[in-house]
């Protein structure tokens, strides 16, 4: 797992024009490869997709892939930590439009709270 969560590293500090593929390509290896990712990979992985510039359409996709990811940890039985919320809010800064996604921004906000991070986004 350390390995794969290098490379994200890695790649969330490049500026590879589309790094939410390129991260998207190691978390499906790491997968295909047995190995389990775990919080500190998702996080990193929301990271990249968060950084991740472009079009639109790029920088849509980018977000999809941070809701997707957020979902997965969950299924996989991890809980968001005191980095994965403000990977998911910088991805909802650099990637959504405050008029038109505000019933999604409303919807991760809810979700901030009740997961009980409201306080670890002002104070962190």
């Amino acid at each position: 797992t350390t390995t794969f969560n290098v490379v994200l590293k890695a790649i969330r500090h490049s500026s590879h024009p589309v790094m939410h593929l390129k991260a998207e390509q190691v978390l499906d290896c790491m997968k295909k490869s047995g190995v389990k990712p775990n919080i500190i990979t998702y996080n990193t992985f929301m990271g990249a997709c968060a950084r991740t510039e472009g079009n639109e359409q790029t920088r849509r996709r980018a977000f999809s892939l941070v809701l997707a990811a957020f979902a997965e940890l969950q299924a996989n039985g991890l809980r968001p930590d005191v980095y994965t919320w403000p990977a998911i809010w910088q991805a909802c800064q650099c990637h959504l439009d405050i008029e038109a996604d505000l019933p999604k921004i409303n919807s991760l906000f809810d979700l901030t709270v009740k997961f009980g991070a409201f306080n670890e986004l002002l104070f962190n």
